[in-house]
């Protein structure tokens, strides 16, 4: 059975290297841009790695966050003025649907889409995170922290270690960093990481650094925390960076380092290169990367798009083509 699967790999494999492989499809940053006043002419920006204007995708309505399906195909967009979910194609950009969220008990001004593989989860400002098919259909509200004291309103949400969801609140005692369980369940030893630390600026902005450690973002102080991960709990580290502008989308590159949307005001919104955790200068402000300077509206979100990686499928080739030589020479 071994043999004639090998056989059949190495069949396959000697085709791949007639042919080669097909070109790698390019790493583009997404950036999500809301006009103002608001109606359907929201849109998102496409980047390329050098920062060269490729295209927009238009006739949204309340553009937010964005997220890539778990086969890195597909990138789902909030689209929140039509109560949507928007669905495109990775390389192209080609709209594939709009999926009318069959929101039960109502869904609040979605920020952060999670695509699971098998379901997708979406946190939004009323402080809900709501459970959702691959169709659209809702299958269940998972996370309900809107009757605080003070409300909730969720602003970002990432997948951490072990599938766990953490929840950025800035509601108005200051903000709160809450740990979730990937089922919407309290962590059962860390259900806040952070509670009403953040004074009047509240966590706004989330993301998990090459370094492993999660990126907090206070947009309207410009700073960004970083918190560092055990095992167990997080624990507060040290500050990263300060930039002044207020904040409004951060990813990190392929490049490894931190892309941070600013809004200056009068409209001068720009996406600057932050030196990333094993930069020379980590923290640090390296470059303007693309500027929207002009644009009537703010920009709300990024999200860096990879290809899929069909190196691996021939690496996984390529290691059986050696298993193949090595047996017949022992």
């Amino acid at each position: 059975m071994f043999r004639s699967m090998l056989k059949m790999l190495v069949a396959v494999f000697a085709v791949l290297a007639l042919v080669g492989p097909a070109p790698a499809a390019p790493v583009e940053l997404w950036i999500t841009f809301d006009t103002d006043p608001g109606g359907d002419i929201d849109w998102v920006e496409r980047v390329g790695a050098s920062g060269n204007f490729i295209g927009q995708l238009t006739g949204l309505n309340g553009a937010r966050g964005m997220a890539m399906t778990t086969d890195l195909n597909h990138v789902l967009v909030t689209n929140n003025g039509a109560a949507k979910l928007v669905r495109y194609e990775r390389d192209s950009g080609a709209l594939l649907d709009a999926d009318a969220l069959n929101s039960t008990g109502g869904l609040g001004f979605a920020f952060t889409p999670i695509h699971r593989g098998s379901d997708i989860v979406i946190a939004d400002n009323e402080g809900r995170v709501k459970r959702y098919d691959n169709a659209g259909n809702f299958l269940s509200t998972i996370v309900d922290i809107s009757g605080g004291p003070n409300g909730a309103s969720i602003v970002d949400m990432v997948q951490g270690p072990g599938g766990d969801l953490l929840i950025a609140d800035a509601d108005g005692s200051g903000g709160q960093l809450y740990r979730f369980l990937a089922s919407g369940a309290a962590h059962p030893t860390q259900p806040v990481i952070s509670a009403g630390i953040f004074g009047g600026s509240g966590p706004s902005l989330l993301a998990f650094g090459p370094d492993g450690k999660l990126y907090v973002g206070r947009p309207n102080t410009g700073e960004i925390e970083t918190y560092t991960f055990d095992g167990s709990n997080y624990s507060l580290d040290s500050g990263f960076f300060t930039g002044g502008n207020f904040q409004a989308g951060m990813a990190f590159g392929p490049d490894g380092n931190l892309y941070l949307g600013q809004i200056a005001g009068g409209d001068a919104d720009k996406v600057i290169v932050v030196g990333g955790p094993f930069h020379a200068t980590p923290g640090e402000q390296l470059s303007i990367f693309y500027d929207l300077t002009g644009n009537s509206g703010s920009i709300r979100r990024l999200a860096w798009i990879v290809p899929e990686p069909a190196s691996l499928a021939l690496l996984g080739l390529g290691d059986l083509m050696m298993l193949k030589r090595h047996r017949k020479s022992a």
